[in-house]
């Protein structure tokens, strides 16, 4: 069976295919909606893990990290949307916002974890990170 998104004027799409089509939109629509971003910050470091997509977690200890501030971006303009992102300006875990924590690594590119508790993330990097 092919499923044809674009149908030649004078055919029909079959029931079925309209049926595929829709349960696919729905899946995606609930993954979408279900995908979280879950950040850590402790003594040890830095972690971020994406619920929703399969090995996205990342772990940085604070010897790995170079400086790291709370900041104000543009996720369109500065990564090229939401999600995960990997860019020029470095790599990139955010869900909504224009809020994130850039840090940049002692060995690598940069890094941005979006946030929605810009006060809380200052006060905790402040407390743990002594560069």
């Amino acid at each position: 069976m092919q499923l044809n998104l674009i149908v030649p004027k004078g055919e029909e799409k079959s029931p079925i295919e309209v049926i595929i089509l829709l349960i696919f939109c729905l899946l995606f629509l609930i993954w979408g909606i279900s995908t979280s971003l879950k950040t850590q910050i402790n003594e040890k470091g830095i972690s971020a893990q994406f619920k929703g997509i399969p090995f996205c977690n990342k772990n940085f200890t604070w010897d790995e990290i170079q400086s790291i501030n709370v900041i104000e971006y543009s996720p369109l303009i500065d990564y090229g949307g939401w999600g995960v992102r990997i860019g020029l300006n470095g790599s990139c875990y955010n869900v909504s916002g224009k809020i994130g924590i850039k840090f940049t690594r002692t060995k690598g590119k940069p890094f941005l974890i979006g946030t929605q508790q810009k006060e809380e993330a200052e006060k905790i990097i402040k407390h743990y990170f002594n560069k």
